[in-house]
């Protein structure tokens, strides 16, 4: 579990962009937990086999457990902060969105004049009420210059219901209600979700080790002098 809690977490579409991802490192674990299960069943219980199918998967959830949790928590205040040269990535990513937003207001204005020309009187607002920057002529030509971050920004908005970045705006790519600006959105996505969790895992992975060191240093002798150890 959490294995799948930090790979889950680091997956989202949120967190992918801006937090370096490690987690692949955690099917490392089964594989572990496999080879002590085989050398125990055809070698007998073995103290070191086990000592090594614990320790070493909670030392490397835990060492992933902290750098999920650091990464999490660079973000928290700066996302939420009013300030947009707080972080360099986020003032990138703002300068993006006006990007988008510059290429759709021209898509609107050309779409309105052409549409215009043939007779039809569709206005910028009525265009921008029912059509997306996805329906623009030449977009995938544009995207294609900023495919990470306008791909990050249209995960954002169509996942988290938010707009802009540093401050809200108008939607580019996803049509229906919103709350907040994408950088407000995820500063509390990486507070409540990613934070909580990864956290949630370095407590127990630091007491699996705590355990772990426990049952060996009291137990073990104990075993050992009764004949249950076979090591």
């Amino acid at each position: 579990m959490p294995s799948f809690t930090l790979y889950y977490i680091s997956k989202q579409p949120a967190v992918d962009y801006l937090v370096s991802d490690y987690t692949d490192a955690v099917w490392v674990v089964p594989v572990l937990i496999a080879v002590s299960h085989w050398y125990n069943s055809h070698y007998g219980p073995n103290r070191y086999a086990i000592a090594a199918a614990l320790l070493l998967p909670s030392l490397l959830l835990l060492m992933l457990g902290v750098m999920t949790n650091e990464g999490a928590s660079k973000y928290v205040q700066s996302l939420f902060s009013i300030d947009c040269d707080i972080l360099a990535e986020k003032a990138a990513l703002q300068l993006e969105w006006e990007s988008a937003n510059a290429f759709f207001k021209q898509c609107l204005n050309d779409t309105a004049a052409q549409k215009y020309s043939t007779g039809k009187n569709y206005t910028t607002q009525f265009l921008e009420s029912n059509f997306r920057i996805t329906d623009c002529s030449g977009y995938q030509e544009v995207y294609a210059q900023h495919a990470k971050p306008w791909g990050y920004l249209q995960k954002l908005e169509e996942n988290y219901a938010c707009t802009g970045f540093c401050i809200p705006g108008r939607q580019l790519w996803a049509k229906g209600p919103t709350k907040d600006s994408c950088s407000v959105a995820l500063s509390t996505v990486f507070k409540y979700f990613v934070g909580a969790r990864s956290e949630k895992v370095m407590v127990m992975m630091f007491l699996v080790l705590i355990l772990t060191a426990v049952f060996f240093v009291f137990v073990g002798p104990i075993l050992k002098a009764t004949g249950y150890d076979s090591v």
